[in-house]
């Protein structure tokens, strides 16, 4: 459980998470060319470094929200920053005691990290992600948990997770024995130019697990880290729930044992993900409205990408209606350079809610062959059967939900019910934002029940 000391804000935690997602630095360096099929080679380049006092760090979580947070968020942000100091001078003070020395230093280390993976091909890629700790200045100090968050549903490659302006999700839980891991993933950060493979759930575990697996060497070598001596919680909600799940599925079924040894999964926290693509898709076609229309391309697109065989002879612009694909809402995506908001505004403003609006008569079409192919594209994707969690498991999702289809959670538990998993229903008033809404009471649920 997190004492008063170490739980630090809720709402400014929530705020991050739904007010504007993550946001990153874009900082590369093309000149890493070791080989990704040596095991010699050192499983991570530094990108980037970054080093806080507790003031520093509070100033740079909360001091200077980014514009496209509103208002009022953007208040209490800046209004957290004297709380968030005074907190971080009472556990300095406390780590100071229990090290021994009045004279003992306390600060924060930001790391943009690049390390090797494959991408949707097999192929050999090199991605990025962010670490963040805390450490002893002057003193050796030892991680306890390995905080592993998969993040939400981006389309702006500045909202990627190792961003150098604020909005890290779960920044504030960085406390004394709490170190963070955010993988930017296929198609963000130093490989932004590349389609992001969505709910392609084999991929994504791979890289995010890579990622994490590079993430504990850098501590390890850094002794931050003791032998044994540390679990990992694995953490997702929306498209970060879809990944955290399949992430579970991948360390339990794929990874070595020596990776799993260093991994130390203990548990996962899925919220409001899309478990099974295929019953999302179908959900989403069979809808009068549509309240996040940007998910149906994006979805479309990772097929595309993904697929050699199933969609080989299939046109992008054959997915899509007319409306759609003069709209610009396709090439907003495509930019990397537009927020999810922005691009759901254009949508719902120049082609329509309706899922008749978006895509091609063809797709809607259940017996068509483009639908059939998008099916069989998917399908491999799923989730909700074929294997059972050894580590817990919980998932959190509401019966409303208005941008994933509350299916997905009822088949994650009836398929895999016969491992360690656990379904937490979250009912709503009418007036709420489902999704939202839910994600803001998992966020708070998970801290006051001490998840990590």
């Amino acid at each position: 459980m997190i004492d008063n000391l170490h739980r630090i804000d809720f709402l400014t935690l929530v705020l991050a998470l739904f007010g504007a997602g993550t946001f990153l630095m874009g900082c590369t360096d093309d000149t890493w060319s070791v080989n990704p099929d040596d095991s010699t080679t050192v499983p991570y380049e530094i990108l980037g470094s970054y080093s806080y006092n507790p003031g520093e760090f509070a100033e740079y979580a909360y001091g200077n929200p980014d514009p496209v947070f509103p208002s009022i968020a953007q208040d209490l942000f800046k209004g957290w920053v004297s709380v968030v100091k005074t907190q971080n001078m009472a556990l300095g003070k406390k780590l100071a005691f229990e090290a021994g020395s009045e004279l003992a230093m306390w600060g924060y280390e930001r790391q943009v990290l690049a390390y090797w993976s494959e991408d949707v091909n097999g192929n050999p890629i090199k991605l990025s992600e962010v670490l963040i700790y805390p450490v002893g200045v002057g003193w050796t100090h030892k991680i306890k948990k390995l905080l592993l968050s998969s993040h939400i549903t981006i389309t702006n490659d500045a909202f990627r997770p190792s961003s150098d302006r604020v909005g890290d999700i779960f920044c504030g839980t960085v406390v004394h024995d709490v170190a963070f891991i955010s993988p930017d993933l296929e198609g963000y950060g130093i490989s932004k130019d590349r389609v992001h493979p969505a709910l392609n759930h084999p991929v994504v575990a791979r890289q995010s697990v890579d990622g994490a697996l590079a993430a504990v060497a850098f501590l390890k070598e850094r002794g931050a880290l003791s032998d044994g001596n540390y679990d990992m919680v694995n953490v997702g909600y929306s498209l970060g729930g879809s990944h955290a799940l399949a992430i579970h599925k991948y360390i339990e079924n794929d990874c070595t044992v020596e990776e799993k040894e260093q991994l130390r999964l203990s548990k996962s926290i899925c919220g409001g993900g899309a478990y099974s693509p295929l019953v999302s898709i179908n959900w989403y076609t069979q809808q009068e409205t549509l309240s996040y229309p940007t998910a149906i391309p994006l979805i479309l697109l990772s097929a595309k990408a993904s697929s050699s065989e199933e969609l080989k002879e299939v046109k992008l612009e054959d997915f899509f209606s007319d409306a759609f694909l003069s709209s610009g809402a396709l090439d907003m995506i495509t930019s990397k350079k537009y927020s999810t908001e922005r691009i759901n505004e254009t949508i719902l403003s120049k082609v329509g809610a309706s899922p008749s609006d978006i895509l091609s008569p063809e797709l809607l079409d259940p017996s068509s062959p483009i639908r059939k192919a998008v099916e069989n594209a998917v399908r491999g994707w799923d989730l909700t059967s074929g294997w059972y969690p050894l580590n817990q498991v919980v998932l959190y999702h509401s019966p409303e939900d208005d941008y994933v289809p509350y299916a997905n959670a009822v088949l994650a538990k009836s398929g895999l019910g016969k491992g360690d998993i656990q379904l937490i229903d979250m009912p709503l008033p009418a007036f709420a934002v489902p999704h939202v809404l839910t994600g803001a009471v998992w966020l708070v649920d998970m801290l006051l029940r001490g998840d990590f």
